[in-house]
């Protein structure tokens, strides 16, 4: 990720047993050099514990590459081919401890929209209804959730330098943001990133450019897939950015956020 320093908390967080279900991980290695940086302005007040982050190797278009990914996120499956959308915010959200599922996220939407639709769901809905919304924490606590898409009205994302950038800036602030792609067969379709991978003889990244891919999350699946940047910038449409905050205001304003930084 985007590392600027040594951190010795954050070398707790880094653990070295890898899920069976991330087959494409091929052993633990433990990385003492990599440290995680917390950005200052961070989206909210609350003493919540950043997730855990491991690490192992992998090969990446035939390049050695060490992976890190999120230790402990949700291994969600959408409920119907309709649904990617809700399944990858059910797993954006849980990596922040909000405590809700893919169901109450579509009695968000269909208790409003036209019920006689398909639950896919297009810009129009996600901002009108999903742009803003209270939830709750596992542990009780209201929060308020804002998602800003990037990529279509906002401008577009013309260079993989750009998507790395931004998409590195989420999870180096312990975010999984979502990713809208085109299929093989010119579907619109949802996945998560829930890792990122460097050349394994990069001891310290010190730059976004250090990032050669990312380790996507599939709700169709429910697998993990590692791609290079490349790869991934060719199918992307959008990026979804989803954030909490402890305020109505805050999420209104974006305030204390990195959210809406400018790359």
């Amino acid at each position: 990720m985007n590392i600027t320093r040594q951190n010795e908390k954050a070398k707790a967080y880094l653990q070295g047993t890898c899920p069976s279900t991330v087959r494409i991980l091929l052993r633990v290695a433990w990385l003492g050099f990599i440290a995680v940086s917390l950005i200052a302005g961070c989206a909210t007040a609350r003493e919540t514990p950043p997730p855990k982050f491991e690490l192992s190797q992998a090969k990446l278009d035939g390049q050695d590459v060490d992976v890190g990914y999120f230790k402990d996120f949700r291994r969600v499956q959408q409920a119907a081919p309709d649904l990617c959308w809700a399944a990858c915010l059910e797993q954006a959200l849980a990596i922040q401890g909000v405590d809700t599922d893919q169901r109450r996220i579509l009695e968000k939407v269909y208790s409003q929209a036209d019920a006689k639709a398909d639950r896919t769901i297009n810009e129009f809905w996600w901002r009108q209804l999903l742009s803003i919304t209270e939830e709750r924490l596992s542990n009780g606590s209201k929060v308020w959730v804002r998602l800003d898409i990037d990529g279509v009205s906002r401008g577009p994302i013309l260079l993989t330098s750009t998507l790395r950038r931004k998409i590195n800036r989420e999870l180096n602030n312990f975010r999984i943001p979502i990713v809208g792609i085109s299929t093989e067969r010119g579907v619109g379709h949802m996945v998560t990133v829930i890792g990122f991978a460097k050349p394994i003889e990069v001891k310290r990244v010190t730059k976004h450019d250090d990032i050669v891919g990312f380790l996507i999350y599939d709700p169709l699946t429910a697998k993990p897939r590692l791609v290079s940047a490349e790869e991934l910038f060719k199918i992307f449409k959008s990026l979804v950015y989803v954030t909490i905050y402890d305020s109505a205001m805050g999420a209104a304003t974006a305030e204390s956020s990195t959210t809406l930084w400018i790359y």
